[in-house]
C-alpha cells in the first residue's frame, strides 16, 4: 500500500505515506520518506510564493515600460523622441537589474544551509564592490566615496552579503 501511495506522489500530491500498516522493520524508512515529503512541500510552497511575488513585482515595471514606449511613439518631434527613448533605455536597465536581483535572491534562498557560513572581511568586500561598480557610478556621476572605513568582520555567506551591499 505504501508503494502504491508513493507512486501517486507528485508536485500536486504531496500526501505523506500511511505508515499504519507498514511492518515495524520498514517503519523508520517510511517515516524518513514522510519527513522528506514534508521538506519538499516546504520547498514547493516557497517556490510558489516566490513565483507569485516575482510576477507581482514585475507587473509595475512592465507597465511602466509600456507607458514609456507609448510616450516615445507619441513624441511631437525628434528631440522629444530621443529623450523618451533614453528614458525607455534607462527603465529597461533598471528592470533588468531588478530581475537579476530577484533571480539572485531565489538562488540564495535555494542554497540556504546554516552550516556554510564563514568569517567575511566586510571592508575588503566593499572595496572590491566599489572597484567593480566605479565605472558605472562614474558615468552616472554617483559618488561611491566612504567617509570612515573601520575594519569589520561578520559571520555569513559572502555571496549573500555581496548581493546586499551591491543593492545598497
Amino acid at each position: 500500500r505504501a508503494a502504491v501511495q508513493a507512486e501517486k506522489l507528485g508536485v500536486g500530491n504531496m500526501q505523506t505515506l500511511d505508515a499504519s500498516h507498514v511492518p515495524q522493520e520498514a517503519r523508520p524508512f517510511v517515516d524518513s520518506i514522510n519527513r522528506m515529503i514534508a521538506r519538499l512541500q516546504i520547498g514547493i510552497d516557497a517556490e510558489k510564493r516566490f513565483i507569485a511575488d516575482a510576477a507581482h513585482e514585475l507587473r509595475t515595471p512592465i507597465a511602466a515600460l509600456q507607458l514609456r514606449l507609448d510616450n516615445m511613439a507619441n513624441a511631437p518631434d525628434a528631440a522629444s523622441r530621443a529623450e523618451r527613448e533614453q528614458d525607455l533605455r534607462d527603465a529597461i536597465v533598471r528592470s533588468a537589474s531588478m530581475i537579476r536581483q530577484l533571480l539572485e535572491l531565489a538562488r540564495a534562498d535555494a542554497q540556504l544551509d546554516a552550516g556554510t557560513t564563514e568569517p567575511i572581511d566586510v571592508r575588503q568586500l566593499v572595496q572590491r564592490l566599489v572597484a567593480d561598480l566605479w565605472p558605472v557610478a562614474d558615468a552616472r556621476a554617483i559618488d561611491l566615496g566612504v567617509k570612515q572605513f573601520e575594519p569589520a568582520f561578520v559571520q555569513g555567506r559572502e555571496s549573500e552579503l555581496r548581493m546586499s551591499i551591491r543593492n545598497l
